[in-house]
């Protein structure tokens, strides 16, 4: 009987989850992961790097690190289609695997949460790439927003504090709030 083969489509929090789990419990499965970066993103903090609080390659490592190459196989590339009925995924460079078992974790979509003007108006961070192109942007506000203040009389902490506050929604759909600290 041969064995069976998982493909893992994803390398975000829940491919790389269940690629640890599956590489510790020695299944003999055949395990592939295909992801279009050689890199995890830690998304959970792309708000920091736009933020200028950390660079976003603090927010990166690679997937080599994660991948026990005696256990399972890394292909970067993207996903064109998926076949449930021949069991089939086409790649865009690599053309078609075949699985037995499938998981399907490509990322996500910013969410508004239904906020009117949210989706025209606001700056999305989704990626690394989001982040480097809008950190100017966002850091071009807040600094505005400091020279304002410094353009004021008052410059008691509460009140700087006050008109440096920014918010940034999160995908847990919890509101963070940055202090002047942070900025």
């Amino acid at each position: 009987m041969s064995k069976p083969k998982v493909v893992i489509l994803g390398a975000g929090y829940g491919g790389l989850k269940t690629l640890r789990k599956l590489q510790q419990a020695n299944t003999g499965a055949e395990i592939v992961l295909v992801n279009k970066n050689d890199y995890h993103q830690e998304t959970t903090w792309l708000h920091e790097a736009a933020a200028g609080t950390l660079e976003p390659e603090q927010l990166v490592y690679p997937i080599s690190k994660v991948v026990d190459t005696s256990k399972t196989t890394f292909i970067q590339d993207e996903v064109v289609t998926i076949n449930k009925d021949s069991k089939t995924v086409t790649l865009k460079n690599e053309g078609d695997i075949s699985y037995d078992y499938l998981l399907v974790g490509l990322g996500s979509e910013a969410e508004t949460f239904g906020i009117k003007g949210l989706k025209e108006f606001a700056l999305t961070i989704t990626s690394i790439p989001s982040v480097k192109k809008n950190s100017c942007p966002y850091r071009r506000t807040i600094l505005k927003m400091e020279n304002g203040a410094k353009r004021r009389a008052a410059y008691d902490h509460c009140r700087r504090c006050r008109l440096y506050r920014y918010r940034v929604l999160r995908r847990t759909n919890e509101p963070h709030s940055g202090t002047c600290e942070d900025v």
